[in-house]
């Protein structure tokens, strides 16, 4: 009987169906403990959002909207010195947001941390080490001169093609116009199709392979298309 009561299977002598469902003759939730603040909108879930295999007792609630994603608020117990803290989602940024009774742990990468730690030895090593030093300056003087060339290469690119401002953008104008009328013919003929089939999806244009796949499929019957 116990086992039944547990899956909600058991209804007692004085039930009366017409006064609603066995929750609400109870005095019960179907949710239990964990609906014990939903007169608040908050909603006691298992969160396990912060650490790997560590669940806390979360006190779920909606405290906002980025466009039209909820922000959610989850409020749990610390379970090393029983302290209250509070988090936000971040949809924005796609992280969370610590609001209070904590602070974020600050994570650097392992590829930056060990990038950091080879900058580190490498800076030690030319303290110490005069040939090292100055290999280090010959060779940040090469990376200078290479960098410059290439930025004088680009804008030497870029004075060339906009030598004449007014004259690129009136051949861009000029190419526009002349395919704006094919343009339009097929976006009508698009229009057409979608409407005769009832069809919301944009209609890519035609391809050869299309044409060759069309031809390879066999009909079993006769269709007429209007």
């Amino acid at each position: 009987m116990a086992d039944r009561k547990a899956i909600n299977k058991y209804y007692p002598p004085d039930y009366d169906p017409s006064k609603g469902g066995l929750n609400k003759a109870q005095g019960s939730h179907v949710l239990r403990k964990r609906a014990r603040k939903l007169d608040q909108g908050i909603l006691v879930i298992r969160s396990a959002i912060l650490f790997s295999a560590s669940r806390f007792n979360a006190e779920k609630k909606r405290v906002g909207s980025y466009y039209t994603t909820p922000v959610w608020s989850f409020r749990m117990k610390c379970p090393s010195c029983s302290q209250w803290f509070e988090i936000h989602t971040d949809p924005k940024n796609s992280e969370y947001i610590v609001v209070s009774g904590a602070r974020k742990r600050a994570e650097v990468p392992e590829e930056q941390e060990e990038q950091e730690e080879r900058k580190a030895r490498d800076k030690e090593r030319r303290e110490v080490n005069s040939f090292a030093r100055a290999e280090y300056e010959e060779e940040e003087k090469r990376r200078k001169r290479e960098a410059e060339k290439r930025i004088a290469e680009l804008q030497q690119v870029s004075d060339t093609h906009w030598e004449d401002p007014f004259e690129k953008n009136q051949r861009a104008r000029h190419l526009f116009r002349q395919g704006r009328a094919l343009r339009d013919e097929e976006s009508k003929k698009d229009s057409r199709i979608q409407d005769r089939y009832s069809l919301s999806i944009p209609l890519l244009a035609p391809c050869a392979e299309d044409e060759e796949k069309a031809k390879l499929t066999a009909f079993q019957g006769k269709f007429i298309l209007l």
